[in-house]
């Protein structure tokens, strides 16, 4: 399979993985009836999305060197993550459910997460001044340990309940290395090993503090420490050559797929996610996942159809067709 120019295989792979551990987070009902704390690994898939999104917030920005109007730039991003939304809302109540106002507002948390922090991550770009980065980046961590204090113990995961907060650290982070290009000089194998200790680090953290109404609650703090570091090994990982092979094989192919529809298998799981197959356990996680990305297909085509509409007024199906 060949590789378009510049093309960069490791943010399909970062996105492809945010993906599978978002849906999987989801899958309490699937797990329901052997283990439900197979559902898991939200925290590390919301991280990931969350650190490419403001990787890519910085290049988008770069590439019209710092000049595109602010409302130009907001509205675009708008557009992005409301377009879906509205078409899935159309496709609900044409299958199942009854149309409201409701379902076309940005109703998932990330994407008021998203319209929310889009316009401080632009200012902080626009910018240009390192230290201002660097010094925003520290004090979003401050904010969110000083908001996550201010409340008394939850049984809930900080990273649940504060999710708003607790994830602007991580788009900070990849704007950080976008702009700065970070490679640290490691082999594979201990890229590999930093890579799974950092994950399973924030597990043993989160072990200590998640449930608990008294003061080692707030213990879950030190869980941002794993947690960044997961990313930027993990971010490490996926440039070493293996990748670049895995790339040029037909293998990699569903990879590109899912992580092109990241998005839109994002909100449209909780529509599709059942517990009808759950006899042919574990085989039932596959089919759910199966029909998911299917559904987000299906919702991409439908999405590209409606920009065609409302900006030439011509379909072109075979274009809409087209993800990869």
């Amino acid at each position: 399979m060949a590789l378009i120019k510049n093309y960069n295989p490791a943010f399909d792979f970062l996105k492809c993985i945010a993906a599978i551990m978002i849906t999987n987070s989801n899958f309490r009902p699937l797990y329901e009836e052997h283990n439900p704390a197979l559902a898991t690994l939200g925290v590390h898939g919301n991280a990931i999305f969350f650190f490419v999104s403001g990787y890519f917030l910085y290049l988008s920005l770069k590439r019209r060197n710092y000049e595109i109007p602010f409302s130009e730039w907001y509205l675009k991003k708008i557009k992005q993550l409301w377009l879906p939304i509205i078409v899935l809302a159309f496709l609900a109540g044409f299958f199942n459910s009854d149309i409201t106002w409701y379902d076309f507002m940005p109703t998932p948390w990330f994407v008021k997460c998203f319209l929310i922090s889009f316009p401080i991550i632009f200012l902080i770009i626009k910018t240009q001044k390192s230290f201002i980065l660097y010094l925003s980046f520290i004090l979003s961590i401050l904010f969110t340990i000083c908001v996550v204090a201010s409340y008394p113990p939850q049984s809930l995961s900080i990273f649940h309940k504060f999710h708003y907060y607790c994830y602007f650290p991580t788009m900070l982070l990849g704007v950080i290395i976008a702009k700065n290009k970070i490679f640290m000089n490691i082999s594979f194998v201990l890229s590999l090993i930093l890579t799974l200790i950092s994950f399973f680090s924030y597990f043993v953290v989160m072990k200590i503090g998640k449930g608990h109404i008294d003061n080692s609650y707030y213990t879950q703090l030190f869980g941002y420490i794993p947690l960044l570091l997961f990313l930027v090994f993990l971010y490490k990982l996926a440039h070493f050559d293996w990748l670049k092979y895995f790339a040029e094989t037909k293998c990699f192919i569903p990879v590109k797929i899912i992580a092109r529809l990241t998005f839109e298998i994002y909100i449209v799981q909780r529509y599709i996610i059942t517990d009808l197959f759950n006899s042919l356990f574990p085989f039932n996680t596959v089919i759910v996942f199966l029909l998911i990305v299917l559904g987000a297909y299906l919702v991409k085509i439908c999405t590209n159809l409606f920009e065609q509409m409302v900006t030439d007024g011509n379909w072109d199906v075979k274009k809409a067709m087209v993800i990869l």
